[in-house]
């Protein structure tokens, strides 16, 4: 056999379709592989032109003969490879490889040969990992998608779009249940072919024909129906003629359920038959269970949302009408909200303290320990306990007592921190009053002893003294030594008041002429320090209940340290008039020093004083004088400025 003869038995044998064509561009061989493939018998292919014959198009576009890979290698003698379609004898078209060489005899081109393979299968399962590349990406949209959504009506519309932009879909539609018609009734829609729904009779009724087709048999038996030839499948005949301008292949219906009941029906339309495969449904059956899950979802958030707004309401019942001071911070320690009892409390608006730093409110000696817990209380997320001073409108601090806890979101990361605060000046000034008369207690026990075991003695030498004082040579020492028992003996006197109460003798007084005896006795003293004392008084005040020894006491004491705080001379100014129905105020007003505001709130505590010789136990005892008088004593002072002293008196009533 020679080789012309081997490569022809070769080519008739092998399984790929190969033709050879002349210059003119007619087939003068063909392969019995070539004409089964093609549909044609040898007679009706040899010597005709191949490129009519099979039409062949590319890219859905008939290929020009111009354009041709048969006729371009016949011109420029170049190989081609080629994609192409072929259509058959019997009109059906498929894709196929086609592989165009020249025909040599020497070196002239005489003809070319042309291999080409059925590609179909090929081509279909490119487009099948096509379609499931989409249906993933479809899918993966779908989920995004459910986690922004926030209603049923967004959800439905952005599931319809995704499966067209990303599913490869033609058209998508959602439809619900009429409760009164019993149709199907699209409520969201997408795609080239939406107008098909327009006016469209889809039942969900087994005994009506309309109810037969795929969407109405998804939603009453609750399964996925698929029709991979939409115009020849018997269950869409009453729609057939309706979708035909729409040029449908398949379509497919999944049931989508709320609570464990079909809610609605997701359908789609391919535009291949056939589109639908096993692990095509699946992924959309994954589809239609997702977003039944999200549906469910919906309806826990919004029982979740309702419970919570009522819960809010609650609880913004109790922050609005409590008088505990509620605050809601941010982790950064602004206020998001504050409670209307800071306004009574207070005295600033919630409203504009929200949008503020809190640390702002706090006194500038506690920011650095407040802030040192709030910081550790967001590392921790324990509750915090804390005392520090807070401003009040006016200016002043209030002592409150916080307790602070740390909010947490569903990933555990502290969100907010809710502080519940409350007033304790009034349980502070308590607690010190408590520690005061625990100390004069103190004091008053060891001033009994102290007095006891003094005056025995004092008496003694008193008496000696006095008898000495007789002779004349001693009498220079005695005028010194009297003066200064009397004065022991006046400080015997006034522990002895510390220690036990003097009776009191309550009897109505003349609070004028006490004031201007009082005056008339420390008139010297005054003189002697350059220091000059007025007196006004209203005409009309009534007399006050009181001893009036033990009130002598108390102006005295005031009237000398006022004469004490100015060294250098001054005025000292007394007023006397009526407070109220029920009170007099006397006020003594000095032009000294003044007393330092950290030692002001020491004034009045047993042996405290801000005198050289003093005591401290003048003050003291004239504050537990007037409050055995039922009256208020108050002292205010400005370093630099002056003193001055309030009291006020209850007046006497006439029957």
């Amino acid at each position: 056999m020679d080789m012309c003869s081997f490569g022809l038995s070769i080519l008739n044998c092998i399984g790929e379709g190969v033709f050879s064509n002349d210059l003119n561009g007619l087939c003068n061989f063909i392969n019995p592989a070539a004409l089964d493939i093609l549909g044609f018998t040898k007679e009706e292919a040899v010597g005709q032109d191949l490129h009519k014959l099979i039409h062949h198009v590319q890219d859905e576009s008939m290929i020009l003969y111009d354009n041709c890979p048969v006729h371009l290698t016949l011109k420029d003698g170049k190989r081609r490879i080629a994609e192409v379609c072929f259509t058959r004898k019997n009109g059906e078209r498929f894709p196929a490889r086609l592989t165009v060489t020249p025909t040599l005899q020497g070196n002239e081109i005489v003809g070319v040969t042309g291999i080409f393979q059925d590609i179909t299968e090929r081509k279909n399962a490119e487009k099948q990992i096509h379609f499931l590349n989409q249906i993933y990406a479809c899918l993966s949209q779908t989920n995004e998608t459910i986690v922004r959504c926030q209603d049923e009506t967004t959800l439905f519309r952005e599931v319809c779009r995704i499966a067209v932009e990303f599913g490869g879909m033609e058209m998508s539609w959602i439809g619900r249940k009429d409760e009164d018609s019993d149709l199907i009734i699209p409520v969201s829609k997408y795609g080239s072919g939406v107008k098909y729904l327009d006016g469209i009779a889809i039942s969900s009724r087994a005994d009506v024909f309309e109810g037969q087709g795929s969407t109405g048999s998804a939603f009453r038996e609750n399964r996925v129906v698929i029709v991979q030839d939409f115009n020849t499948d018997i269950i869409t005949v009453p729609w057939q003629k309706r979708a035909k301008k729409y040029g449908w292949g398949a379509s497919a219906s999944f049931p989508i359920s709320r609570n464990g009941r079909t809610y609605a029906v997701f359908s789609v339309y391919h535009k291949d038959k056939d589109a639908f495969n096993p692990k095509i449904v699946d992924l959309l059956k994954q589809m239609a269970f997702d977003i039944s899950y999200a549906l469910d979802m919906l309806d826990v958030a919004t029982k979740r949302m309702t419970v919570e707004k009522q819960n809010e309401a609650k609880y913004r019942l109790i922050a609005d009408n409590t008088s505990d001071l509620i605050c809601v911070l941010d982790i950064n320690g602004v206020v998001l909200y504050m409670s209307p009892s800071y306004h009574t409390v207070m005295g600033f608006s919630p409203e504009k303290c929200e949008g503020q730093f809190v640390f702002n409110f706090i006194h500038a000696e506690d920011v650095a320990e407040v802030k040192q817990q709030f910081l550790a209380m967001l590392q921790t997320k324990e509750t915090t306990k804390m005392e520090f001073r807070q401003l009040h409108s006016s200016g002043r601090w209030v002592d409150v007592e916080a307790k602070s806890t740390p909010v947490a979101d569903e990933f555990g990361n502290v969100e907010n921190i809710v502080i519940i605060a409350r007033d304790i000046t009034e349980r502070k000034q308590t607690q010190e009053q408590l520690l005061r008369s625990e100390k004069l207690a103190i004091v008053g026990e060891l001033a009994a002893g102290v007095a006891h075991e003094i005056r025995n003695p004092l008496t003694s030498l008193k008496g000696f003294l006095q008898l000495l004082s007789q002779r004349e040579e001693n009498k220079g020492y005695c005028s010194i030594m009297l003066p200064e028992l009397d004065r022991i003996d006046a400080i015997v006197s006034e522990l002895l008041m510390v220690a036990k109460p003097q009776a009191q003798n309550l009897k109505p007084t003349c609070i004028q002429r006490l004031l201007n005896h009082v005056i008339e006795l420390l008139s010297t003293n005054a003189i002697m320090s350059n220091v000059q004392i007025t007196f006004s008084y209203d005409e009309n005040i009534s007399l006050v209940s009181g001893d009036e020894n033990q009130l002598k006491q108390v102006f005295i004491n005031i009237l000398k340290n006022a004469i004490d705080a100015m060294p250098n001379g001054g005025e000292v100014s007394v007023e006397a008039q009526k407070y109220d129905e029920n009170s007099v105020m006397i006020r003594v007003m000095d032009r000294g020093c003044g007393i330092p505001k950290e030692r002001l709130a020491k004034v009045g505590e047993p042996f405290y004083t801000t005198k050289e010789k003093g005591t401290g136990l003048g003050l003291m005892v004239s504050k537990r004088i007037i409050e055995m008088h039922n009256g208020k004593i108050l002292i205010t002072s400005e370093e630099g400025i002056g003193t001055t002293v309030e009291i006020g008196l209850p007046v006497v009533f006439h029957d």
